[in-house]
């Protein structure tokens, strides 16, 4: 059920690990305290910046347009498990969230799933925590997505929706995470569990909206190689994802005709070897030790330069305004 964390930490963890500097809890506690107050600032002024006219987030939503928005980000130097999630599905994509406006704590939050619980949080907390930089740009690694046709959603369901987010951030839902990323509810060792791509899925389904794509190991957009050689992202997902049966990615989630692009300070469509050097710039100075470097060797001889059409075919339903017209 862990292979995937397992498999990957076990690369990951090669070499010699940094010696960390002897801190007094009271010390670690304060300046973790420091560091996140300055980040939280700083990473919100940052994502003003990066947003195109027309997006907000330091400011309540337009009357009447409250409508939740789909995040889609990188977490480089954050979870490292989710490089294989990228590389998989030749995206920046390994994490996903639901970006809505809390009328009650009267900010922009972020409704995720995450291991190991399902879990809200402020959009200033979230980049912070989730979200990997661009050193060059000083940009965000994220997309964010909009429904279609908002009518697809009313405001009872909306309501809704937000209120089923305020008792998860209540800790009066409790979902944990699905290690094993099969949203076969039959085929799941542990019943009732969500990762994050197949939470945004269900939420939306609830209110009979696909938001997303339920695909099979075998599909192209799980391990599709640009050449005949069973490339990294066939390695993947046959050895390190062996999955009994469907799952939603990030990246499957940006397959829906449902939704369309409104933001992104990443690519659309992105090689393995693209993705890997993104992560190496994100990583920066992190990435000079002797277990990320051994990770990275391992990955780079695997690494295609191409990426495959399909990927254009997200891009250009992402970007189309009416892809029935």
């Amino acid at each position: 059920m862990l292979k995937i964390f397992v498999v990957f930490s076990l690369f990951w963890s090669l070499g010699l690990q940094a010696a960390d500097k002897d801190l007094s809890p009271d010390q670690e506690i304060l300046n973790y305290q420091t560091y996140r107050e300055k980040w939280d600032r700083y990473s919100f002024s940052l994502l003003k910046k990066n947003l195109k006219p027309g997006i907000d987030l330091s400011s309540p939503p337009k009357s009447g347009k409250n409508q939740p928005y789909i995040i889609l980000t990188s977490e480089a130097g954050y979870d490292e498990s989710t490089l294989l999630f990228e590389i998989g599905t030749y995206s920046r994509w390994g994490h996903c969230g639901i970006l809505y406006y809390d009328d009650v704590e009267s900010q922009w939050m972020v409704a995720h799933a995450t291991p190991t619980v399902a879990r809200v949080q402020s959009i200033q907390s979230f980049l912070s925590e989730y979200v990997s930089i661009n050193r060059a740009n000083h940009a965000y690694a994220l997309t964010i997505l909009e429904l279609r046709n908002h009518s697809l959603l009313d405001h009872e369901q909306v309501d809704d929706m937000y209120s089923y987010f305020r008792e998860i951030r209540e800790e009066r839902i409790y979902i944990p995470y699905n290690y094993e990323f099969i949203v076969d509810e039959n085929l799941k060792d542990e019943k009732g569990t969500m990762c994050c791509s197949e939470f945004i899925y269900r939420v939306f389904q609830k209110y009979g909206i696909n938001a997303g794509v339920e695909e099979d190991k075998s599909s192209p957009y799980i391990n599709a190689s640009p050449s005949w050689i069973p490339g990294l992202g066939g390695l993947i997902a046959n050895v390190l994802l062996p999955l009994r049966g469907k799952t939603v990615s990030p990246a499957s989630i940006a397959r829906s005709k449902n939704l369309k692009l409104v933001h992104s300070n990443v690519p659309l469509v992105a090689s393995e070897r693209e993705i890997i050097e993104a992560w190496k710039n994100s990583l920066g100075s992190e990435c000079q030790g002797e277990s990320c470097v051994s990770a990275f060797r391992f990955f780079s001889p695997f690494a295609s330069k191409k990426a495959p059409k399909w990927r254009e075919e997200i891009k250009e339903n992402l970007m189309q305004e009416d892809p029935s017209s």
